[in-house]
């Protein structure tokens, strides 16, 4: 049974509708937990060494966490609630080659974006998906779910969130202990922005431009070369197997 006020973390890997989750949830939890960005902080901050030795405070937020690989091992996950979000990982190599080519880092100087997307290009986006190494990621968000006691953790895929995004919304509110009938309108239409077809009117979409095909799941069958996603496939075996399992079952399949 969830604490009154629990901080809800909501740990994600990196491009998989993170944005979107994350101001669906500062929506429902208006008025109720802090919103606070972890990672953004860390690495604005220039501390990401920190991150990892980061307690996160256990009542009153909640908190986008979108790197899982440094959440702090010694944590109490019994104080905490989880909201896990991930997406096919061949999915992910495609549009991290698209991110490239259009979203500037926090980090970055003047002519960085555009030498950043040229390189990208040049490898091209199969060299670019080969090369990418998201294990990590999967590993982290697969430990969190195996330690975390039962019932203090959701999962909730990209997959979910574009082809059913009704039911994930109402399966999120129902986590997170808000009452939809009662959201006040103007937290439910923000909430509503986020659903898949209306993203492109969303001031907040970051870029303001969609490169590539990613409003549903199964971008890499018609952006890779069939042997490139062969090859993804055999890669990432062990974490398509766990997104089947912990997904809805009507995913499965995509997860083939």
């Amino acid at each position: 049974m969830a604490e009154p006020g629990q901080t809800v973390l909501i740990v994600s890997g990196a491009t998989s509708a993170t944005g979107s989750i994350w101001r669906a949830c500062q929506a429902l939890c208006h008025g109720r937990l802090e919103p606070l960005k972890a990672g953004s902080r860390f690495y604005r901050e220039g501390r990401m060494a920190d991150l990892r030795a980061w307690i996160p405070p256990e009542h009153g937020h909640v908190i986008l966490f979108n790197a899982p690989q440094h959440l702090n091992p010694s944590l109490d996950l019994s104080r905490y609630r989880f909201v896990v979000n991930a997406r096919d990982p061949r999915d992910l190599a495609c549009n991290q080659f698209h991110w490239k080519l259009v979203h500037p880092s926090p980090a970055d100087g003047p002519g960085d974006l555009e030498k950043r997307a040229e390189a990208a290009r040049r490898i091209g986006i199969d060299a670019f998906a080969l090369k990418a190494n998201n294990t990590p990621t999967y590993r982290a968000l697969r430990d969190l779910t195996d330690r975390a006691p039962r019932g203090s953790w959701m999962f909730l895929g990209y997959a979910m969130w574009c082809l059913a995004f009704d039911e994930a919304v109402a399966r999120l509110a129902a986590f997170l202990g808000v009452d939809l009938a009662a959201l006040p309108p103007a937290q439910r239409d923000a909430v509503a922005k986020e659903r898949t077809p209306d993203i492109a009117a969303n001031p907040r979409w970051i870029g303001r431009k969609w490169e590539g095909a990613d409003t549903a799941p199964g971008r890499h069958r018609h952006e890779l070369r069939p042997e490139t996603t062969a090859a993804l496939a055999a890669k990432y075996a062990e974490e398509l197997r766990w997104l089947a399992g912990i997904d809805d079952p009507r995913m499965a399949e995509l997860y083939r």
